[in-house]
This record gives C-alpha cells, sequence and structure tokens, in this order.
C-alpha cells in the first residue's frame, strides 16, 4: 500500500480532530507541572491554557503537517534518533501454524514485561487476545515519570502469589486492579482462515473495531 495511503486516515484525523478520552484529559492534568515549560507542550496539549475536557474535540495540525511531509517525501525526511527507538517497540510474530501476531504496549521499564506477558499468554498458554491483555499484569521497576524501583503487582494477583514474591526479597508495592502503571496493551491476531482477532487494553480508553 501507498505510504500517502497509509498515512492518510491519521492526517485526516489529526486535521479535523478526534474526540478526548478520560486517560488524555487525567494525564495531562496529572503532568501538566511537570512538562508544561517543555517547548511545543503547551501549544500542543494545552489549547486555550488547559487540558481538554472529555469528549472535546482534539485536532494537532502540526502532527498533519508533519504526516504530509512524510507522504510526500517519504520516512527518510523524517529523523528517526535513538530517542525513538527506545520508546517505539511493537513486535510482529508469524508462527508456524500460520498465524501471525501483532502486538505492543507503552510503560517504560515494564513495556518488554508487558508485551512478554501478552505473547506467552497468548501463544503458548492458547488464552484469546483478550484474556491475555486483561489478566492481571506487574512491573517490575520504573514507569514514565516514576522514581521507584518496586515490583508493582496489581490487586487481582491472588495472595498467596503475593506472599511469595514477598519471600523472594522483593519489595512489593500493590497497585489498582487495573492500573495503567502497567501499560496499554493491545494485540492482533490473524488466523490461518483469515479471521482478525484482537484485544484493547481495560486500563485505557481503546477498543477493538472491525471496519
Amino acid at each position: 500500500m501507498p505510504l500517502a495511503r497509509l498515512l492518510a486516515d491519521s492526517i485526516g484525523y489529526a486535521e479535523q480532530g478526534v474526540a478526548v478520552t478520560r486517560s488524555q484529559t487525567k494525564h495531562t492534568a496529572d503532568r501538566r507541572a511537570e512538562l508544561e515549560a517543555q517547548p511545543g507542550f503547551a501549544q500542543t496539549f494545552l489549547p486555550g491554557g488547559r487540558a481538554p475536557a472529555v469528549a472535546e474535540v482534539f485536532k494537532q495540525p502540526r502532527l498533519a503537517a508533519t504526516l504530509r511531509q512524510l507522504a510526500a517525501k517519504g520516512l527518510d525526511d523524517f529523523y528517526r534518533g535513538e530517542l525513538a527507538r527506545a520508546i517505539l517497540n511493537p513486535p510482529l510474530v508469524r508462527l508456524a501454524d500460520g498465524r501471525t501476531m501483532v502486538y505492543g504496549s507503552m510503560g517504560g521499564d515494564g513495556q518488554p514485561q508487558t508485551q512478554s506477558a501478552v505473547f506467552t499468554r497468548s501463544i503458548v498458554f492458547g488464552w484469546g487476545a483478550q484474556a491475555a491483555i486483561n489478566a492481571p499484569r506487574w512491573l517490575l521497576g520504573r514507569t514514565w515519570g516514576q522514581a521507584t524501583e518496586t515490583l508493582k503487582l496489581e490487586s487481582r494477583f491472588a495472595p498467596e502469589v503475593i506472599e511469595e514474591w514477598r519471600a523472594r526479597d522483593h519489595d512489593v508495592e500493590i497497585i489498582g486492579e487495573f492500573d495503567d502503571t502497567v501499560g496499554h496493551a493491545g494485540a492482533i491476531i490473524r488466523h490461518p482462515n483469515g479471521v482478525l482477532e484482537g484485544g484493547a487494553d481495560p486500563r485505557s480508553d481503546g477498543a477493538v473495531a472491525a471496519l
């Protein structure tokens, strides 16, 4: 598919706007004091000098202009440095049984941990994509904006599991039942018969939709 077509929908959404989600409103407000002084943050994410409200239309004209430039000039026109390689790590797996799986998550130190959990639960244990994402998760180390190195466990883990990790001398921190500290995961599995199976994270605002 031509690059211009691949980017066309994203350009349209950036220009015309999308509805602000609950998590966008919350996290923008939570991080405002930390990020407002950074060049471009307020201009992009604080329209009218405030965090956008849920369901408002959020437009990103500068993003649209960047994507148009890439569509016209090609991806090599954009600088891709060490930071981009560090924070963007979406895996794709082609399995011997004919399935193809794409999946990923944000989450700082937890990104590879979440990705390994989603893959293992889906492919090794045979869970559905949604079940693999819904199941309790953990984060050993830090996530964005945090400095603690604790083993963070969602509270839905069985008490005996939590106590076992404490017995192994981990500094255990119990977090919420569905806590976005462990990231926002997503997955799509294409089966050999053409069926597409998807999973979206209840820890965020995403959804699985067929078009």
